[in-house]
This record gives C-alpha cells, sequence and structure tokens, in this order.
C-alpha cells in the first residue's frame, strides 16, 4: 500500500491494488519455480509494471506451466469488486514512514546480507536478481558503503520523503501569488520560489508542477540547489501550494489528496470533503 500511495504510474499502481485486492500471495505463490527471493521481488516488480503478455513471456521463460501462470493471471489480473479508496489529511504527516516502507531498496539489502561473500558471488546474485551491471554493482557499492558510514544499518536500506505543510491557499495580486508557506509564484511566467528556513532565503525549487483546472504544466529548476519541489494548483481563480521532496510530486496520494484526482483515470470522485479533507475513490475496474 506505501508502494501504492508513492507510484506515479497509475497502470502500475492500479495493478498493486488489484494484486492486494487478490490476498497479496503472488511472492509465494511463485517461489516453487524462483526459490531466490530477491529474485522473486524483481520478477513481481515485471508483473505489476507490464500487460499480460509480458508477463507470460516472462513466466514461461522461469518454466511456470500454463495452468501455473492462469492462476497467478487470476490473482493479479482479475477484476476484483467494488472497491473505494480514501486518503485524508493524517497521511500528510505520515508520509515519512510511508515512504521509508515503500522504497526498501532490495539491491542493496542483497548486498547487506551477502556482504562476507566473494566480490564475484555477490556480483553474480545482484546480475541474476536485478540484470545490474558490474559497474553498476561498483556505484551500488560504494553508496552502500557511503550509507553505513553516515546512517544506520536499516536506515541505509530504504529513502524517507515528506511535505514541509498541508497545502496552503495563496493570495494573487496583479501577477504573483503568495502563499504563507513561503511560495511565490508568477501566474504569468510561471517563475517559483519558496522560502528555506534552513539556508534563510529563498530557493528555485528543483521543480514546480502547476496543474491548472487538471491540465499540468511542469518548470524545471534548480535541482542542483534545492533539496525541495512546489506543487501549484489552480481551479479557476484559487490557487492551492504545497512544498514536498520532488518525489512526492507526482505521486498517487498528490493526485488523489491535493489534486482531487486530476491526472488519473481509474478513480472517480465519490465523497469529497474538504472541510475535514477526506477524499474518497471509487476505483473504476470497467476498463482493465
Amino acid at each position: 500500500m506505501a508502494r501504492f500511495l508513492l507510484e506515479k504510474d497509475e497502470t502500475k499502481a492500479v495493478n498493486i491494488l488489484k494484486m492486494l485486492n487478490h490476498g497479496n500471495c503472488i511472492f509465494f505463490m511463485m517461489k516453487k519455480r524462483i526459490p531466490d527471493p530477491f529474485l522473486r521481488v524483481n520478477v513481481l516488480e515485471t508483473l505489476i509494471s507490464g500487460q499480460k503478455a509480458t508477463a507470460r513471456d516472462v513466466l514461461k521463460g522461469y518454466g511456470f506451466t500454463m495452468d501455473e501462470i492462469r492462476e497467478i493471471f487470476e490473482k493479479l489480473y482479475a477484476k476484483p469488486g467494488p472497491a473505494y479508496f480514501i486518503v485524508d489529511r493524517s497521511l500528510v504527516a505520515k508520509m515519512i514512514p510511508i515512504s521509508f516502507l515503500g522504497n526498501w531498496d532490495f539491491k542493496k539489502f542483497l548486498l547487506d546480507q551477502n556482504k562476507k561473500r566473494p566480490r564475484e558471488e555477490v556480483l553474480s546474485k545482484l546480475q541474476v536478481a536485478f540484470g545490474l551491471a558490474e559497474e553498476d554493482y561498483e556505484k551500488l557499492s560504494d553508496t552502500w558503503a557511503k550509507l553505513l558510514k553516515n546512517f544506520g544499518r536499516r536506515e541505509a536500506f530504504s529513502r524517507k520523503f515528506a511535505f514541509a505543510s498541508d497545502s496552503v491557499q495563496g493570495q494573487k495580486g496583479e501577477d504573483l501569488v503568495r502563499f504563507d508557506n513561503g511560495v511565490v509564484f508568477n501566474d504569468r511566467s510561471l517563475e517559483t520560489l519558496y522560502y528555506s528556513s534552513i539556508d534563510s532565503r529563498f530557493l528555485i525549487p528543483k521543480r514546480a508542477v502547476v496543474w491548472r483546472d487538471g491540465v499540468r504544466i511542469e518548470s524545471l529548476g534548480d535541482k542542483k540547489e534545492s533539496r525541495q519541489s512546489v506543487l501549484i494548483s489552480i481551479r479557476g481563480d484559487k490557487f492551492m501550494s504545497v512544498i514536498g521532496s520532488d518525489e512526492l510530486i507526482d505521486s498517487m496520494f498528490v493526485k488523489l489528496y491535493f489534486l482531487g484526482g486530476a491526472g488519473v483515470e481509474d478513480f472517480k470522485p465519490f465523497y469529497m470533503d474538504d472541510e475535514n479533507n477526506i477524499y474518497v475513490y471509487q476505483v473504476d475496474w470497467s476498463e482493465l
């Protein structure tokens, strides 16, 4: 579920929900043919990312019979019963633990589990499980060593993302829109700044993603200097902004909570309570 909230690709996100609706047991169903749990993780990632034809070819390559493939497809691709998805204000503050769960890096976990084994053996495992090239192994191994020096062992397995605050309404002048969270936005040029209390000055965000009445526009910023990105939502004459980790700005959670369903097709607004920030969507399985 954490992966669903962080996911940017709606097709993949919906496949995650379908899998959860059918019992979330596919990982264990594949154990007979793919005993290596790291390889199973990568294969499962392929299954939820692609279409049936791709998944069928992948499973055939690992020796699955047509009956076994059919059973997996029933759990992964079969149309579930009616379902509703709820997002509310409490999830904004919970995004740090949610992202920690959803960003678990199994490549680094594999390194940790095999750190006493010979380099060639570990590289072979990474190549088999994740298709990792030798030069990528060197980068990953170096990054892993640095992470362990700066963080605790488990901290190095994942990454944490966060929002600086909940959404904030803006006050528009002639061209500039000012927000109490420190964002300044030019409605004409789309130039965006935000105030960083850490740096004690205004910064250009990594990205400014602007949704104007359901249409998305992106303005690239300063990826080297800034730690945050900014989301601007414009509905009629109402402006809203959010500051957060760049990895969250295009997530399913942002689209369902901050944007009222903009940018998604398979989630239909069912109950939208702006006063208490509770939003319920009916999942539309009809086109799947």
